[in-house]
């Protein structure tokens, strides 16, 4: 049986210049297909992430900032994002709503993987801290796209 959730306080890791910093008020999911620790390699060199793979995915009231790139970051905001054919997060960090309380997952604790059940469908009040995302199809409803100086 999956763990019950418990409140926590930690934060997000601090994000660093190259991370995709991704909220939304609601994301539901087709199911976890997996999750777990990975190795990557990254322009700064090799990092551990916790990757996150879902079938498909419905975000609504979403902000990302995209990495610092010759110093400006793009932030595409939009009403509703929609993934299909398999979404793969490579994660610093997840925080999410389930059930009236907040769980925070992060690479900085590994043990909080256990609190995410693999039954899940919806998280509430969202925010990700990640290396990348990619889907086999992605599109955004209502993208409005600012550049910003990092």
């Amino acid at each position: 049986p999956a763990p019950s959730p418990t409140p926590t306080t930690s934060q997000l890791p601090a994000p660093s210049a190259s991370d995709i910093l991704l909220s939304s008020g609601l994301i539901l999911i087709g199911g976890i297909t997996s999750i777990g620790l990975v190795n990557i390699q990254t322009p700064s060199g090799p990092a551990t992430v916790i990757r996150l793979a879902v079938p498909s995915a419905v975000m609504t009231s979403v902000d990302v900032e995209l990495p610092c790139t010759d110093g400006h970051r793009v932030d595409v905001k939009g009403s509703r994002v929609q993934a299909s054919g398999g979404l793969t997060l490579d994660l610093v960090g997840l925080q999410f709503t389930l059930a009236g309380v907040v769980i925070t997952v992060s690479i900085d604790n590994p043990a909080s993987l256990s609190l995410v059940p693999l039954t899940l469908t919806s998280l509430l009040s969202v925010q990700i801290l990640a290396r990348s995302i990619a889907a086999g199809s992605m599109s955004i409803s209502g993208a409005n796209v600012n550049l910003a100086g990092c």
